[in-house]
């Protein structure tokens, strides 16, 4: 079996950054896509859906803290206005591991 790679400029992201309690990572602006994100060790997980009009759609999650709205002590991801937002509210920092994928 042969793997192939093929990245395409400006339409994947992998991502590992450490956010602090109410720390932020900005999505692109107008990005259309959906991806997977983790925080720390397994504290949480999930796939996440963002539609044309900003709206996201959390398509799995291992708990229920990870939300599409700006909510304390929860993991989010929402549309801020201008972009999607992904907000760490979970009460201290923690490593946040994404992919995403959009066009």
């Amino acid at each position: 079996m042969t793997l192939l790679t093929a990245v395409i400029p400006d339409t994947d992201r992998l991502i590992v950054e450490t956010l602090a309690d109410d720390g932020t990572y900005d999505l692109p602006v107008g990005a259309i896509g959906y991806g997977t994100i983790s925080f720390g060790d397994q504290a949480e997980w999930g796939m996440f859906f963002v539609a044309s009009d900003g709206s996201v759609e959390i398509g799995i999650s291992k708990d229920a803290n990870l939300v599409n709205t700006d909510t304390d002590t929860k993991y989010c991801i929402f549309d801020n206005g201008t972009n999607v937002r992904i907000k760490n509210r979970s009460g201290g920092a923690l490593t946040m591991r994404l992919v995403f994928f959009y066009g």
